[in-house]
């Protein structure tokens, strides 16, 4: 299993990535492929974004998809599906209240949104 802090290394393309701030969700299969989704800024804008994991191959630092030139990047989901997506998971209420509002575009909840999701993970 890759760790929240090597996921959050996916920063491509760099020019239009801020963040990511927080690993929301994570799944793991038996095989060691899994995926997650992350809170992060896109083109200035707050958005979630989703990438698959898988076992380093020779010369990967973050192996999945998607990803260019292997460099590792995350897709980033439209504005219209977030809440569908955020919906069918399990997050924590008090992550999830922080989410919307950062979604929304509330100024200053980044650093909200790191200290809820590390309160959370001891609820």
């Amino acid at each position: 299993m890759i760790s929240d802090e090597a996921m959050l290394r996916a920063r491509t393309p760099i020019d239009k990535v801020r963040g990511p701030h927080i690993i929301l969700h994570k799944e793991w299969y038996p095989d060691n492929y899994g995926w997650s989704i992350c809170a992060l800024h896109y083109e200035g804008n707050p958005r979630l974004g989703i990438r698959w994991w898988n076992p380093p191959g020779p010369g990967e630092d973050l192996p999945g998809y998607p990803g260019t030139r292997n460099h590792p990047q995350w897709f980033i989901l439209p504005y219209e599906i977030c809440e569908g997506v955020l919906s069918g998971l399990p997050i924590h209420p008090s992550v999830l209240s922080v989410v919307r509002r950062f979604l929304a575009g509330e100024d200053d909840v980044e650093k909200e949104l790191i200290e809820v999701k590390a309160e959370a993970r001891f609820a």
